[in-house]
């Protein structure tokens, strides 16, 4: 079964049935784009964001990496060493460029707009790093939107188009893909698009070998993109080395100058493999109050990750939960796409790391934010819990649909009212963290006490 209409004896679809179903993902894609505008601001909750703004606008202008043009900038901040490093007389981000890399081409069509609309923008400084802000949310909510887009996709080619729709809407508006991964060049996004881009390629059907190319140039992109998610392009490409064996070389040639490319930047500039991530981690103690990188407990992380007020993905997206709890009803039609199985298998091991990591709640955001690039992958749950549900009975579709509108409405609450005065008061969580745990007084609650927010 690979597609909806297999064993069907319905007619062929005529050619504009075609178009239509054609342009539905599409259309999808646009009206969550429109939503995750209609706020009418980005959401600069953290600092993380900032380098990636201009860097973007540097790739375009031909500047590459560098955001020497910046040095105003960075010095009416006070040179933040926890942005930026200053090296052999240059400027760059600790963070991975790679996003900034893939936000151009979103850039590129606004800085053609805004020269024909205000010639000599440009010349002023101030009103560049103005309009950058406004590129990177725009930049970004194409991007997560996107995902949408893909993802229905996916799900229609692996016989879900009654259900796609709906997944789509829980993962698009129930994630923190709308608060995070749309509204500011986060490392998320990108990750995610690449993530069911990745599935787009391998699933379903034998897969050529341009498409092996292309998914190994996706999972190496995915790599520089956010280190972590390395785990999903080796799981990848084990899967291609024991599935095709003789064609892996196909997936690996564009892997290595990608990888060449990144690792020598790292080494380079950074004198580290890690390159400035590196260097951020270097920060830790002393900004969020843990002993080191890898110093957490493995168990408080996974409950914090999972169940905190502040940070749990089963209180923010808990569709999620219900996804997870219908694997063993759905598992007989997940084995039919193994290329998804693997990397479904790879959710445990990026589990298992974000647990251990110190900083397991990412700092000042909103909600489980480290697991943002895998909703796609727990929207293909979704989705097959969604078509078991369906036709077992239409009652138990009934918790599902409540738990995927309790979670578009916190993203709502973010969207609009995010961020509030919690994260700082009455203490900083960074290095408060029994305030993760307050279920009286948490970030929704502090949102929705205090309302919308125009800025």
């Amino acid at each position: 079964m690979t597609e909806e209409t297999s064993g069907s004896s319905e007619p062929a679809p005529t050619a504009s049935r075609r178009w239509v179903d054609g342009m539905r993902p599409w259309l999808f894609g646009l009206l969550v784009l429109a939503i995750y505008s209609c706020n009418r601001r980005g959401i600069l909750a953290a600092d993380d964001t900032g380098p990636n703004q201009l860097l973007a606008y540097t790739f375009v202008v031909g500047d590459g990496p560098f955001l020497d043009q910046f040095k105003w900038y960075w010095d009416l901040q006070g040179a933040r060493e926890d942005e930026v490093a200053f090296m052999n007389g240059r400027i760059l981000s600790r963070h991975p460029v790679a996003p900034a890399i893939i936000a151009a081409p979103f850039y590129l069509v606004q800085m053609w707009f805004v020269d024909w609309a205000w010639p000599g923008w440009r010349n002023d400084p101030f009103l560049v790093a103005g309009y950058c802000g406004r590129f990177s949310k725009n930049a970004a909510a194409a991007i997560a939107a996107l995902i949408s887009v893909v993802l229905i996709q996916v799900l229609d080619r692996h016989g879900l188009r009654r259900v796609a729709v709906p997944t789509a809407l829980a993962a698009a508006l129930g994630s923190d893909l709308w608060v995070v991964g749309s509204q500011e060049l986060w490392a998320h996004g990108p990750a995610a698009l690449a993530l069911i881009v990745l599935v787009r390629l391998l699933s379903p059907g034998k897969v050529s070998r341009w498409r092996l190319a292309a998914a190994g140039l996706t999972a190496a992109s995915l790599t520089a993109i956010r280190l972590v998610d390395v785990v999903f392009s080796v799981a990848v490409a084990l899967w291609v080395l024991k599935a095709r064996p003789r064609d892996f070389i196909w997936f690996l040639i564009p892997v290595i100058p990608i990888a060449a490319a990144l690792l020598g930047y790292n080494l380079w500039y950074f004198r580290s493999l890690e390159g400035g991530q590196a260097q951020l981690e270097a920060f830790h103690p002393r900004l969020h109050g843990v002993e080191g990188v890898w110093t957490g407990n493995i168990l408080d992380g996974a409950a914090g990750t999972l169940f905190s007020p502040a940070r749990g993905l089963f209180v923010f997206s808990p569709w999620v939960a219900l996804a997870l709890l219908a694997i063993p009803a759905t598992a007989r039609r997940l084995a039919a796409f193994p290329a998804v199985v693997w990397m479904l298998w790879a959710l445990i091991p990026f589990g298992l790391l974000i647990s251990k990591y110190s900083v397991w709640w990412a700092g000042f955001s909103f909600g489980p934010r480290y697991w943002t690039e895998v909703t796609p992958l727990f929207a293909i749950l979704l989705a097959f819990a969604l078509d078991w549900a369906w036709s077992r009975s239409r009652w138990l579709l009934v918790p599902f649909a409540v738990v995927i509108v309790w979670s578009i409405a916190i993203q709502a609450i973010g969207a609009f009212c995010y961020p509030s005065s919690w994260n700082l008061a009455p203490a900083t969580v960074d290095l408060n963290h029994e305030r993760l745990w307050d279920w009286r007084d948490n970030e929704v609650v502090r949102c929705l006490r205090e309302g919308r927010k125009r800025w």
